[in-house]
């Protein structure tokens, strides 16, 4: 008994320096709360020191004289492009109906049509109901004779209160690639064994087939894939499939996207040669999951940036699961616009700031920081029957709001984290998994 006490404490330890939201009905994020992002980004900016009138005058810039480069290299090019890429993530979440004439407005024509799959083609995953993890809507357009596809994400009213608890899920495992990589075209066979999330790779499949369809009608044009939130991990799963199908270069922005595969996924991902950056705002929760039960693993470059605009130095970066609502404001699209236009002033002004090498520096900080948490928790001691879980009495939203709880002892928390005064060396290996119906979980 002494030991089942030792794990359920060790178990409580690890899921409460998860992911926190209050469980108050009063406290749940809403739309009002995303709208003052905004206004939020105005204040901070001027504190910055940014001329206002400047800021405006690259915003008018980046929107009215649009630029798309394949160049790898960090630097102005590739924020004018992340700039069309995230307006792309705008229009995709027009009504269908709609967005062919409001596309074309834009000087972008829509292949064929916009990609609609049947929600009943949707999977109930873990018990979650369906999630439209790409808003379900998608376009394959050509751009400045460019080829784009977009993804669209889901948005507050979606609910991402549900979307963070399937994310977050335990049982949220890997699905071999083997249900896209089946064509024998390209280097498509050699990646089939590979496993990504479960829900991200179910809900790809309903684009699929129209994707490469539509990409593969134009063999000459440069291809770039964007999405934001949910949609940003489908464009990480495009890009592999596009990439891996056709032999072509891809160039791909994602804003604010989580996690998709393993080590594993990465290593291939890279071995293709896609041109991916991710753009990160600040403590966007969605960009820092999943990957606790399963050490997933991000792909790509970083630009991964203060609400200031300014870009993170590696030393600050930090992946653990630990967020409340009012780091949703951070995931918003708003934010992430007001971000990209304020970076741009400062690497015009602070050339200094904006160094060809940052993204990949930050890249690399983030995987170490992801696996300096995965040391430091052994995770193959902590014997529980994950299927058992009862998740229905411990979601997100009920987890406790370990922020504000320990708001005076925040300091203290971020320099000697709690799994590190886990006696894990004294932990026997051999004994019986974790009695969860015994967990006061309610408490």
């Amino acid at each position: 008994m002494k030991n089942s006490f030792l794990f359920i404490s060790i178990l409580s330890l690890i899921i409460f320096t998860g992911c926190s939201f209050s469980s108050d009905e009063e406290d749940k994020l809403s739309k009002n709360d995303l709208d003052a992002t905004s206004a939020a980004f105005e204040e901070s900016r001027l504190g910055f020191n940014i001329d206002p009138d400047i800021l405006k005058e690259i915003e008018k810039d980046l929107i009215f004289n649009p630029t798309m480069s394949t160049d790898v290299n960090f630097g102005f090019d590739t924020l004018r492009t992340t700039m069309r890429m995230l307006q792309h993530t705008y229009w995709v979440m027009k009504e269908a109906d709609t967005l062919k004439d409001k596309l074309n407005v834009a000087g972008v024509e829509i292949i064929e049509d916009v990609i609609v799959p049947a929600r009943e083609k949707g999977v109930d995953l873990w018990g979650h109901g369906y999630i439209a993890m790409s808003g379900g809507q998608g376009y394959v357009s050509i751009d400045k004779d460019n080829i784009v596809v977009v993804f669209r994400d889901t948005d507050s009213d979606d609910g991402w209160e549900k979307t963070l608890n399937m994310l977050t899920d335990a049982r949220a495992t890997t699905k071999k690639l083997s249900h896209i990589m089946k064509s024998g075209v390209g280097t498509a066979d050699k990646y089939k064994d590979i496993g990504v999330h479960e829900g991200f790779l179910s809900e790809y499949q309903l684009f699929h087939d129209e994707v490469l369809e539509y990409v593969n009608k134009y063999p000459d044009k440069d291809i770039y894939v964007a999405g934001h939130s949910l949609g940003g991990a489908l464009a990480t799963l495009g890009s592999f499939d596009i990439a891996a199908h056709t032999g072509r270069h891809v160039t791909t922005i994602t804003f604010g996207g989580p996690r998709v595969g393993t080590a594993e996924f990465r290593a291939a991902f890279e071995e293709l040669g896609i041109n991916m950056y991710r753009v990160v705002m600040d403590a966007d929760p969605v960009a820092r999951v999943p990957g606790f039960f399963i050490p997933y693993e991000h792909v790509g470059r970083l630009l991964q940036l203060h609400n200031t605009g300014d870009l993170f130095k590696p030393e600050e970066m930090n992946t653990a699961i630990l967020f409340d609502e009012r780091d949703f404001t951070d995931h918003y699209k708003s934010t992430y616009y007001g971000g990209i236009i304020s970076l741009f002033a400062i690497c015009q002004e602070h050339p200094g700031e904006c160094k060809e090498t940052k993204p990949l520096e930050l890249a690399k900080a983030e995987r170490d920081s992801q696996e300096n948490f995965w040391d430091q928790i052994p995770l193959e001691k902590v014997n529980f029957p994950v299927d058992k879980l009862p998740l229905d009495k411990i979601p997100i939203t009920k987890m406790v709001d370990l922020k504000n709880r320990l708001s005076s002892l925040s300091e203290k928390v971020k320099a000697d984290p709690p799994w590190k005064k886990i006696p894990w060396d004294q932990i026997p290996k051999d004994i019986p998994p974790i009695p969860v119906d015994e967990i006061p979980w309610d408490e």
